[in-house]
């Protein structure tokens, strides 16, 4: 990463990247201690429908997989340009189509549809960042 300057909102992505792991670590790592957390914080009982072990573990699994996108972000390897236009790729397409039901379903739409569309918002500027010709050769593609 010689000579590469860093854009500042790749500094702030990697970051928040790295800090959602994190947070998202602890989160799982105390939901494995006290079981009924998870259920606490949805308002739900959870213990009928899905094993709160399966989802302390999966968490762990997903902030560790999520730590080291979030660090080579920062650090700017190249696979991680591919790696973050494919998952905000696929976050489009499931943003468009959750908006398509939320707009179709009765009496859900009024009240849903803006904070799905400051969503798609968020994701096409990320994706259009993405692009932008010093991104690309921070990341060396």
């Amino acid at each position: 990463m010689e000579g590469k300057s860093r854009p500042i909102l790749i500094a702030i992505i990697g970051f928040l990247t790295i800090l959602m792991a994190v947070i998202m670590l602890a989160v799982s790592a105390l939901s494995l201690m006290d079981t009924s957390m998870i259920s606490d914080i949805l308002g739900v009982d959870l213990a009928g429908i899905i094993s709160v072990d399966f989802v302390g573990y999966g968490g762990i699994i997903g902030a560790l997989i999520l730590l080291i996108i979030g660090i080579a972000i920062w650090r700017g390897w190249s696979i991680a340009w591919y790696i973050a236009v494919f998952i905000y790729g696929i976050a489009l397409i499931f943003m468009l189509y959750s908006m398509y039901l939320v707009v179709s379903t009765d009496g859900l739409g009024a009240v849903f549809v803006l904070p799905f569309a400051i969503g798609l918002l968020i994701i096409l500027l990320i994706l259009f960042y993405l692009f932008r010709p010093n991104v690309k050769e921070f990341f060396g593609i």
